[in-house]
């Protein structure tokens, strides 16, 4: 099979610009509205996947989970 059949073809699911500049800044809102605010409950209020949530959050904001 060649490489560029593979390219051709449309690929299924959602597109890969969940990540941008205004949804890094929605997510980052709810974490300074909420420092306690769950990955999950913004999954759910974002509507974005969990491994785009969390992308954001440790590569895009910089921040990290601190428990005392």
């Amino acid at each position: 099979m060649d490489a560029s059949h593979l390219e051709e073809n449309p690929r299924s699911g959602r597109p890969s610009d969940a990540i941008n500049p205004s949804v890094i800044a929605a997510v980052e809102k709810l974490i300074m509205v909420d420092r306690r605010t769950k990955v999950l409950e913004i999954v759910r209020t974002m509507q974005i996947s969990r491994g785009s949530v969390e992308t954001i959050i440790h590569d895009h904001l910089k921040m990290s989970k601190v428990s005392a």
